[in-house]
């Protein structure tokens, strides 16, 4: 009886072992990736917000695809993060505070919990004034909560 070329046998044995270094070439990728950061550095993000006495008292500006609110009150200006404390939904402003979507979380005007389960007030961030007198906005640094800043004109 003679023996078939392209038996079951003869696949299994020339494919079995490209096979195994192929699993073992994507368990291996796999292992150095988990040794790699899942976030790595951005360059800072700065917004020019313009000149002080664009924001009178009262003024609220969201500014959606930077994920802020700007405020400005009596006290003086502050910027607020739309991103919950919870797992990083973006909120979205009432009018009256902020509400995630995703899983129930408010927050009241000035981004402290009102109801969980975020676990901490959003994040402020640092407004400053530049050379030319007109304001930016540095996402890469927040402030202490409650932290407005004053620029008198």
């Amino acid at each position: 009886m003679e023996e078939k070329k392209n038996s079951r046998r003869s696949f299994i044995s020339k494919f079995a072992p490209a096979t195994f270094w192929g699993s073992l070439a994507v368990w291996g990728g796999s292992l150095l990736k988990f040794t790699m950061p899942t976030l790595l550095p951005q360059e800072t993000k700065k917004i020019k917000l313009g000149m002080p006495t664009d924001y009178p008292n009262g003024t609220i500006k969201v500014f959606e695809k930077d994920r802020v609110v700007l405020f400005s009150d009596s006290e003086g200006l502050f910027a607020i993060s739309t991103i919950c404390t919870h797992l990083g939904c973006v909120t979205k402003w009432t009018g009256k505070g902020f509400d995630c979507p995703c899983h129930g979380s408010k927050f009241d005007s000035l981004g402290e919990v009102v109801r969980g389960p975020a676990p901490k007030a959003l994040k402020w961030y640092k407004i400053d004034k530049l050379p030319s007198g007109q304001l930016s906005l540095n996402l890469g640094e927040s402030v202490d909560f409650g932290k407005k800043e004053q620029f008198y004109v």
